[in-house]
């Protein structure tokens, strides 16, 4: 990749990287003796209210689409991941 490439997917990350409230709210109300990883867990799958993939899904989108939804949730959970592991080192 160029760097014009890097700067546009920083860019990118940096545009999708807030986490929802609701997702906040759930970790913060985790037990503090749950194990990290099931924290991470619980608080990729609250992600999915955002789902790109299961609203287009839900819209009757073509097989032949479904790998450019997927890639939009992917690039969403990579750029909310370190908000969401922060989180929970926090808790």
């Amino acid at each position: 990749p160029t760097e014009a490439n890097i700067t546009d997917l920083r860019k990118d990350l940096a545009n999708r990287a807030k986490v929802p409230n609701s997702v906040t709210k759930i970790i913060n109300g985790l037990p503090k003796t749950m194990h990290p990883m099931s924290q991470l867990a619980i608080g990729t799958l609250a992600l999915q209210q955002d789902s790109v993939m299961a609203a287009e899904y839900a819209n009757g989108t073509p097989k032949t689409m479904y790998w450019d939804h997927c890639l939009e949730d992917t690039l969403n959970i990579i750029a909310r991941l370190p908000e969401v592991a922060a989180r929970i080192y926090c808790n």
